[in-house]
């Protein structure tokens, strides 16, 4: 299934089957194409590709919206997934990179973008996601269990709660913003670049982690 509109468009329906579901490009590197929302339980089980510059929105600020498990989801060139939910809800979904410049090419236009905009609890479980570009959190709480993407990744915290607490060892480049920071679990966190950070919130590393 392809969907490409030039207006923001939700989907409340449950779409099913073993078929891939495409957004298509439908912005520039200057302006993104409007977002298409996924208020629906869907449970099919073939790859979310998100084409240039497009925004995928799972829910719309209640507790509805989410992708099978089994649906890897894809992010090319400049393109958004947007997490906004306000209960606490796990994505186990595979996030790869489907084409990205990463942070530091054209002022990150061409990167991966992965927003947590809900005011609740979004854990990333997948232990193997590997997209490049930038995680920000703008409302809520982000929980890493799995892992975070490319270890060159950027993390922008706006003054909510960033969780790692995972048995992986991994590593990102840059953290910055003004949220808390909480590292828990067995696996050891590295920070590649901490001298171009700008982070100045509240950090908690648990005891033995």
């Amino acid at each position: 299934m392809e969907l490409y509109r030039s207006n923001a468009t939700t989907i409340a329906n449950n779409i099913s089957g073993n078929g891939s579901v495409s957004i298509l490009e439908n912005g520039t590197s200057t302006s993104k194409g409007a977002a298409v929302t996924f208020t629906g339980t869907n449970t099919y089980t073939g790859r979310t590709y998100l084409g240039n510059h497009t925004t995928l929105q799972l829910g719309n600020g209640g507790t509805t919206g989410s992708l099978a498990s089994d649906s890897y989801i894809g992010i090319a060139y400049g393109a958004t997934l947007k997490l906004n939910r306000s209960d606490d809800v796990t994505l186990a979904n595979y996030i790869y990179n489907n084409g990205s410049h990463g942070v530091g090419h054209d002022s990150g236009r061409w990167q991966n973008n992965v927003i947590q905009a809900g005011t609740g609890t979004t854990t990333l479980s997948n232990t193997s996601s590997d997209w490049y570009g930038t995680a920000t959190i703008n409302d809520g709480t982000l929980k890493v269990t799995g892992k975070i993407g490319n270890g060159a990744n950027y993390i922008i915290n706006n003054g909510k709660s960033l969780i790692f607490d995972s048995s992986s060892n991994q590593d990102f480049n840059n953290l910055s913003g003004t949220g808390t920071f909480t590292k828990s679990g067995t696996g050891t966190l590295t920070l590649n670049d901490s001298r171009n950070g700008t982070y100045t919130g509240a950090t908690t590393i648990d005891q033995d982690h």
